[in-house]
């Protein structure tokens, strides 16, 4: 299905349900992410469903980790074959295998860029051990975007959903009806709002329907805002307050997006871009202290100011702690925020729109003025400087401001620095650096 039409709802619903009903059976789950690099390795992918299968039947642990001393996998099929397979193995000598057991994967289409190696790779997993080696009562459930990679393997196998389907239709309704109810009662119902609740709530879904264009997504975004509608009125919120409010509602994803935006930039006017420039440009999801460090908050009023931008993120790229992570990291609430941002078709003259090249660009400047190098402004201009004579100096000044560098800044400088480079067309100074 394409981008906001409820595929990550479906599978967290779906992973819900096994918890609740059959929390055995449901053997793993992997919610991709196209700013996590760890979710585009295969390796990490198999140890994740492998960790994940042990934590559901620890006495098959100890069995594991003698495979795991035998022999070091460092192949994708040594992995699958005598680890994920094995782990199968020992889950099926406790469990009768007649039952469905299940593994899901959620938005296959961001394991990387379309054509990269780290998707190819990911994608021949699928194409050769996922379809061809998995016991019968193994079952995959996979979302993704159609897009023609995916559909060459998988297309097979695929039910696809469009924003014209009656089924769908339906579902989003119900959606619809379920979170404007629990808005509505959750926050406001104790005051007596209207007599008719009923009524007032099915006109809500009837108004959201329409402008939602069929998206999943565009009724998440609207329901925070619904959320600050009932938190900020204290008076009684009548039926004529709630239309009004949802009247005015942009129509469609696109003009959701661009209300917020313009809402988030006029309110944050010091980081808002700095801040827009580093999650668009970014090669995986940042910390809190990385994206402070590079924003450059040195006097207690900018540390002000950017608590309060932290605030005002919440509903864009709100701060999230993800598997064996201490740090909580933005994470785009949707990739479609990002692709919305960034997108060719848009004119580029429009406050919102973010160049990649631009953003690539912005990410390369900031990390090495954290280590005492400069483009003075221009990519041009450093190139002009990088004499045979000035490389001894700026290498010396690059290791000793490295030292200097919070840990997960020069992690991410180390492992993507190169990329930025390469990106803004520097390979000489890639070269450099690596060197």
């Amino acid at each position: 299905a394409g981008a906001g039409m409820g595929k990550t709802v479906f599978a967290s619903e779906l992973v819900c349900r096994f918890r609740e009903k059959r929390p055995g059976a449901l053997l793993g789950m992997v919610f991709f992410n196209f700013k996590e690099v760890s979710t585009q390795d295969p390796i990490a992918v198999l140890q994740s469903i492998v960790y994940q299968i042990a934590k559901s039947y620890p006495s098959i642990l100890n069995d594991l980790l003698e495979v795991f001393e035998e022999r070091q996998e460092t192949s994708v099929e040594g992995m699958f074959d005598r680890v994920l397979l094995k782990a199968l193995e020992l889950v099926a000598v406790m469990q009768p295998t007649q039952e469905r057991y299940l593994i899901v994967f959620d938005a296959l289409d961001e394991c990387g860029l379309e054509g990269s190696g780290a998707r190819r790779e990911l994608l021949k997993l699928f194409q050769g051990e996922f379809l061809c080696k998995l016991p019968s009562w193994v079952k995959l459930f996979v979302t993704g975007r159609p897009e023609r990679d995916l559909e060459n393997i998988l297309n097979a196998f695929a039910h696809k959903i469009e924003d014209t389907d009656s089924r769908h239709i339906k579902d989003l309704r119900e959606y619809i009806h379920f979170y404007v109810k629990d808005v509505f009662y959750g926050l406001n119902g104790a005051n007596n709002v209207v007599e008719d609740a009923a009524d007032t709530i099915q006109r809500a879904v009837d108004l959201i329907d329409h402008k939602s264009e069929g998206k999943f997504i565009y009724t998440a975004v609207v329901v925070g805002q619904m959320r600050e509608w009932f938190k900020e009125d204290q008076h009684v919120f009548n039926w004529t307050d709630f239309q009004q409010n949802l009247t005015n509602l942009p129509q469609g994803l696109d003009g959701c997006y661009e209300k917020t935006f313009i809402k988030f930039i006029d309110s944050n006017q010091k980081y808002a871009y700095n801040f827009l420039f580093l999650m668009v440009g970014c090669r995986e999801r940042l910390n809190e202290a990385v994206v402070m460090e590079l924003i450059s908050t040195t006097s207690a009023e900018e540390e002000v100011a950017f608590t309060l931008l932290i605030e005002s993120t919440a509903t864009i790229f709100p701060l999230v702690v993800g598997l064996g992570e201490h740090a909580a990291k933005f994470v785009p609430y949707h990739k479609s925020i990002v692709e919305w941002l960034t997108s060719n078709k848009r004119n580029k003259s429009e406050l919102t729109y973010f160049d990649l090249k631009v953003a690539d660009w912005f990410m390369a400047d900031k990390l090495l003025r954290k280590v005492g190098i400069s483009f003075q402004g221009n990519p041009v201009n450093f190139k002009d400087v990088l004499t045979a004579n000035a490389l001894e100096h700026l290498g010396i000044s690059f290791l000793i401001e490295m030292k200097t560098l919070d840990v997960s800044t020069l992690l991410y400088a180390v492992r993507h620095l190169p990329s930025h480079l390469s990106s803004c067309q520097l390979g000489l100074v890639t070269y450099f650096l690596m060197t």
